[in-house]
Formats: structure tokens, C-alpha cells, sequence
């Protein structure tokens, strides 16, 4: 597993192998704004890697931002996310978007968002993810931890003891609750949800930030 800090808010892009240079990416926030140097294509190319599914933890512009360029040289790269996030996918998202970007003071950012592609399969609530267009992609599972936004996800992996955490857990904190689709009360909820399925010692994966502590560490 590898991870990138890619995009405008330095995202932990992550990169899962899957066997023979596939990968599963997660949360492509993807391009340097300043260059337009894409640190996720470089990296795959540079370490012949391919592409072969792109899942979203939520739908917020900075998770999202890096699609475009991925799907442009991988057409045939499927895009998840969950069905309450969905709208932030497509060419009609931008709206979907403004908010956010006004609150961070990066309204030049939508340039890189008007040819957000629509998702190509929707994340299944409290699953396996077995059935996703990835290939072998056995042993992982969707939480769905809404809070940060109404479609947020966390991605399980309970054999291997690893959480991808999306916005919605970090190091001792959680994920804000003031943007589109947030909500205080259902953010405690999702919280107490992790407790119940998680053991302590899995290795937490956080959309920003710190990564690679203690799930009992976050609190």
C-alpha cells in the first residue's frame, strides 16, 4: 500500500495492490494546481502500474479532483461511490461543489471540476466488496459512516487489521461537520459504529494528515 499527498489540501491519496501491477486507487485528489503535474499518473507510470478501479470515500472536491485526468488515460477505469455522494460525481456536480470550495477561498479550483465524470457503480452500504468491477478485491468491506457528508465511507479490511478512514476519523479527532452533507449528530453516531466493528490495534488510514495509527490512538 502506497500513499500520496496529492491535490490543494494534500490528500492521502492510497494506492492498494491487488497483484500484477493493478491497483485500487482511493480518494484521487491527483493534481499539483501550481503545475498541473498529475502526482498520482506520474507515480503509477513511473512504477508500471495500471489502474484498475477508483473508489471515493465521500464526494468532496478535494477527494474527487483527480478523476478526470485518471479517467482520460484510463477510460476504461470504473469510478465507486456511495449513493448519498453520488451527486458529486457528473458533469451537473459543480454546484454540488461551490460550497466548499467558497468556505476554503478556492473558487479557482472549479475549472479543475467541470468535467467530473459520473460514477460508473455505487458503494454498497455495511458490505463486502467483493462484487465491485476491481478484480480480486476479497476481504474488504464498506462502513458507511455518514457525518463528514450524508455518503461517507470507511473502507475495512478486518484480515489485515486496516480502516481508510476517508474525513471521517483522524488522529485524535474526527472529520468536520460544517460543510455540504455534514452533520454533527450523525458524525458521534458513525463514530460509535467504528467502535463496535474495528478491533484496537487496526492501522487507521485517514483521508489527511497523520496515517498509519492505532485505531484506539484516534480517540
Amino acid at each position: 500500500m502506497t500513499i500520496l499527498q496529492t491535490g490543494p489540501l494534500s490528500v492521502n491519496t492510497i494506492l492498494l495492490p491487488i497483484g500484477d501491477g493493478r491497483t485500487v486507487i482511493v480518494d484521487p485528489a491527483g493534481s499539483d494546481l501550481s503545475n498541473d503535474r498529475n502526482v498520482i499518473l506520474d507515480y503509477m507510470r513511473e512504477n508500471s502500474l495500471k489502474p484498475v478501479c477508483i473508489l471515493l470515500t465521500h464526494g468532496h472536491f478535494d477527494h474527487v479532483i483527480g478523476v478526470p485526468a485518471i479517467k482520460a488515460q484510463y477510460p476504461d477505469c470504473p469510478v465507486g461511490i456511495a449513493a448519498d455522494d453520488a451527486e458529486a460525481l457528473g458533469h451537473e456536480s459543480l454546484t454540488y461543489h461551490m460550497y466548499s470550495l467558497q468556505r476554503f477561498g478556492l473558487g479557482f479550483v472549479k475549472q479543475y471540476l467541470t468535467d467530473l465524470p459520473a460514477s460508473d457503480f455505487i458503494l454498497p452500504y455495511d458490505a463486502d466488496l467483493s462484487n465491485i468491477p476491481c478484480g480480486d478485491f476479497t476481504g474488504w468491506s464498506v462502513i458507511h459512516t455518514p457525518g463528514h457528508t450524508a455518503g461517507s465511507v470507511c473502507l475495512y479490511n478486518k484480515d489485515r487489521k486496516i480502516l481508510l478512514s476517508g474525513d471521517t476519523l483522524f488522529y485524535k479527532g474526527t472529520g468536520r461537520t460544517d460543510l455540504y452533507g455534514g452533520s454533527e449528530e450523525q458524525l458521534m453516531h458513525s463514530v460509535q459504529k467504528l467502535k463496535q466493528l474495528v478491533t484496537d490495534d487496526t492501522l487507521v488510514y485517514p483521508g489527511h494528515g497523520e496515517f498509519g495509527f492505532p485505531f484506539n490512538d484516534a480517540f
